[in-house]
């Protein structure tokens, strides 16, 4: 991710859940353990709030172990 703001956030998220449901429901034996997402971005100032506050919320952002 480059700079995504909450709505673009969500677009994505929504695409890699889309993915994963086409890989499970695939004739092929993928498992959840399969599976790893990483999201990358391009400094910690550059991160907007409204992204922090969605990943907050979906849990998987927490400012307090990066101090």
């Amino acid at each position: 991710m480059y700079n995504e703001h909450k709505g673009e956030l969500m677009t994505t998220l929504r695409g890699l859940i889309h993915n994963y449901n086409c890989f499970r429901s695939s004739k092929k034996n993928f498992s959840k353990d399969d599976f790893l997402i990483f999201i990358v971005c391009d400094g910690f100032d550059r991160i907007p709030d409204c992204f922090k506050k969605l990943a907050e919320e979906k849990g998987f952002y927490d400012e307090s172990i990066l101090e």
